[in-house]
């Protein structure tokens, strides 16, 4: 797969500061490791921009590159619970969106009360929707079965203009929009961040589920 380029959007996503999309999942049981590293190759055949790394395309742009040292896996065993820690930031291995750096970390930690998988990936190459589609199918490849596939053609995005727009400067974007500002922007250190555990029993989640349907 070619280098893909971040789209004008994607960008506010990547340098310093930019916080990835990640969650930690508690399990009564153990994972299997060896099982879920299978699974993962399995599915990462379906979603190469999950091991992709940041490249500079030109001056002002940059792209993901998919190399299979986009991804980092690691398993590591802990004497603390899920529900001991005080945060779940140990049982995560933040992605940083610069470049050369590894876009998903994934951190499987074994602990006496069970499993806990911490996903982080990039903000860049994942929104909350495809984030979930990839855990989806990765949860049903561990478990043998089929999954939707994605789909990667990013020109179908692109509307079809039957006459051509006016360009618009980089200071008429600066004014016109409350995305982007004039200045470096500050580093927002990772200790303001919090974290919210929630537990769902069987029986929640059997009546969650009953009222989605």
């Amino acid at each position: 797969m070619k280098t893909i380029p971040l789209s004008p959007i994607d960008h506010i996503f990547t340098g310093k500061g930019s916080y990835p999309i990640q969650f930690a999942f508690a399990y009564l049981g153990t994972i299997n490791a060896g099982q879920l590293q299978k699974s993962l190759a399995e599915v990462l055949k379906h979603f190469p921009p999950l091991q992709s790394r940041l490249v500079k395309i030109s001056d002002h742009s940059f792209g993901l590159a998919p190399t299979t040292g986009g991804l980092s896996f690691q398993v590591v065993d802990s004497p603390m619970t899920f529900q001991d820690a005080q945060d779940c930031s140990s049982f995560l291995d933040p992605v940083h969106s610069i470049v050369g750096e590894p876009l998903t970390k994934i951190k499987l930690t074994h602990t006496p009360a069970g499993s806990v998988l911490g996903v982080s990936i990039s903000h860049a190459v994942a929104d909350g929707f495809s984030y979930f589609h990839f855990l989806a199918s990765w949860a049903r490849v561990f478990h043998g079965k089929d999954f939707p596939q994605p789909d990667h053609r990013r020109q179908l995005l692109i509307p079809k203009l039957s006459e051509p727009i006016q360009l618009v400067s980089p200071d008429e974007v600066l004014s016109r929009s409350g995305l982007f500002r004039l200045g470096k922007r500050a580093d927002t250190p990772r200790t303001s961040a919090a974290s919210t555990h929630l537990n769902l029993s069987r029986a929640m989640l059997a009546q969650l589920r009953a009222e989605a349907l």
